[in-house]
């Protein structure tokens, strides 16, 4: 018997990160892929051990025992105290059959009144050398998780930093209760220090404002369904750090003032509103399996915006004052700017987004250049990963219907020309 297993089973609010995409759904008749971690079972971890943990992780984690979720009278959710763990074990001849599994997996579309709203793979197959090995592939309603989530559910169950000290695994429920209480689903008519920082930040321009690319002839035209990927390789990791502290300053600031400033000169704007993806997590919260992820607006003005230095000095300036409120859910903020219809909800604008992701990625899954997917993407935006090999590399996805191609290389030549001036003298 564990501590986690005196659980009963409750119904809760929705988070705004849920209600919205919710919405979503209904409002632009789509569901999202879901979120998916995939790795290598070492030869020292079983089977049994496997789920072993995974039976601890889902009796303390809530969002892995939800089992059903509606926006039905205002939004509720249903934490069962348990379930029956929904893993399969499967035999795949190739890794292009377990590609397949995977991607069915991906896409794959729980039933949201009668959950769980997951499922996890034990696939064997042969590797390049004949060998068994066994991959864990295991798929969640964004609904319930997020990357974050996906990454820390790995790590527990490969048995990596499970002892670190002051793990802060709250209650899902009792986020998404504290998350009502900051940030109120009436958003216009409650005041709120939130409220109040970003109406002062914003300062009358909407958080979602497109950026107007040259190269983008018509940033609320229809989307083409397809999504186009250009790779770029960037400076390594460890001349990034070395540059961001001669200028006291952060790799991931580093990129993020040389796509402002690089929007800044293809523009010819001296006032450009990006989003960033963050983790929305509060404290207390850090390791609780969830939908915890947001984007955060971020404004910077500056007379030189195209000119690096400045336009670094102006982002860090930027980012910095909304660190304080990065756990306001996106939705909130568009709320309290006046565009919470559903028009808005359901827009697509042309703005870039900058997604930095903070963990290391297997260098063999940056090896394509260029490839695509179908999927209804409207934002410009800018992935930057390190791999475990300490090489970074930029992959910028688009809609090629909105954004030329050939303006798109010649944007991405620009960024690269800011990120070598930071990098210039070390």
């Amino acid at each position: 018997m564990t501590a986690y297993a005196a659980t009963r089973s409750t119904h809760g609010e929705l988070s705004w990160q849920q209600a919205g995409r919710l919405r979503r759904d209904v409002e632009r008749n789509e569901r999202v892929p879901n979120c998916r971690t995939s790795f290598v079972l070492p030869d020292d971890v079983t089977t049994d051990r496997l789920l072993s943990r995974l039976r601890t992780l889902v009796l303390r984690e809530e969002a892995l025992r939800i089992t059903e979720i509606s926006p039905a009278d205002g939004g509720r959710a249903h934490y069962a105290p348990g379930v029956d763990l929904p893993v399969r074990h499967l035999g795949v001849g190739s890794a292009e059959e377990l590609a397949e599994v995977g991607t069915r997996m991906r896409h794959h579309r729980f039933d949201r009144a009668d959950g769980p709203l997951w499922e996890l793979a034990v696939i064997e197959l042969p590797d390049p050398a004949g060998r068994p090995v066994r991959q864990v592939c295991a798929v969640f309603d964004h609904l319930i998780s997020d990357a974050r989530s996906t990454r820390l559910l790995r790590d527990e169950l490969l048995g990596l930093g499970t002892d670190r000290i002051g793990a802060q695994y709250g209650r899902h429920s009792d986020w998404v209760a504290e998350q009502h209480r900051q940030f109120p689903f009436d958003a216009a008519g409650v005041p709120t220090t939130a409220r109040e920082f970003w109406l002062r930040y914003l300062d009358g321009t909407p958080p979602d404002r497109a950026t107007v690319f040259p190269f983008c002839p018509d940033p609320d035209g229809p989307l083409s369904g397809y999504v186009h990927c250009i790779r770029r390789d960037l400076p390594d990791i460890a001349r990034l750090r070395a540059a961001a502290g001669r200028l006291k300053s952060s790799p991931f600031l580093l990129f993020l003032a040389g796509a402002v400033s690089a929007a800044g000169l293809v523009t010819g704007d001296d006032d450009v509103t990006v989003r960033v993806n963050t983790s929305g997590r509060a404290p207390g919260y850090l390791d609780t399996q969830g939908y915890f992820a947001e984007n955060t607006p971020v404004r910077v003005r500056h007379p030189s915006l195209g000119e690096p230095r400045h336009a670094l000095a102006a982002t860090k300036s930027a980012w910095l004052q909304t660190l304080p409120h990065q756990p306001t859910p996106w939705d909130y903020i568009l709320a309290v700017s006046g565009q919470a219809d559903a028009k808005a909800i359901a827009s697509r604008p042309a703005q870039v987004l900058v997604n930095f992701v903070p963990w290391t990625v297997p260098r063999e899954s940056l090896a394509l250049s260029e490839r695509g997917f179908n999927s209804l993407v409207g934002t410009f935006q800018l992935i930057v990963s390190v791999a475990d090999d300490g090489t970074c590399h930029l992959e910028c996805q688009f809609d090629p219907g909105r954004f030329d191609t050939g303006g798109v290389h010649g944007f991405l030549d620009v960024l690269s020309a800011r990120l070598a001036h930071f990098t210039a003298d070390v």
